[in-house]
């Protein structure tokens, strides 16, 4: 998770994972009933840090804190975040914004 939270890649012998073998990897973890690792690495942005940047339907005094980046939503089309120091999570959507 550490890892992942500063933004490090998924690497196998010395090359960047394809997608094929990214899928095989998160089907593996799944077997393994580790599926909380699973939802982590399958997702673009799961386990990095990020900014709040703006806040349409949440409180103004979240602009601009760090969070961290959970499980993606299908069904609402969001990330779980969880905001640093106070540890609330709340859902959130990235619209492209630079890593």
């Amino acid at each position: 998770r550490l890892l992942l939270s500063w933004g490090a890649e998924v690497f196998r012998e010395g090359r960047r994972v394809s997608s094929q073998e990214m899928k095989l990897l998160v089907d593996g973890f799944v077997l393994e009933g580790n599926a909380a690792v699973a939802n982590l690495i399958s997702s673009e942005l799961g386990g990095r840090r990020c900014k709040i940047l703006s806040t349409p339907n949440t409180r103004d005094d979240l602009v601009g804190k760090t969070c961290v980046v959970g499980e993606y939503s299908k069904k609402s089309g969001q990330y779980k975040v969880t905001v640093e120091f106070t540890y609330e999570s709340l859902p959130a959507a990235w619209r492209g914004q630079p890593r």
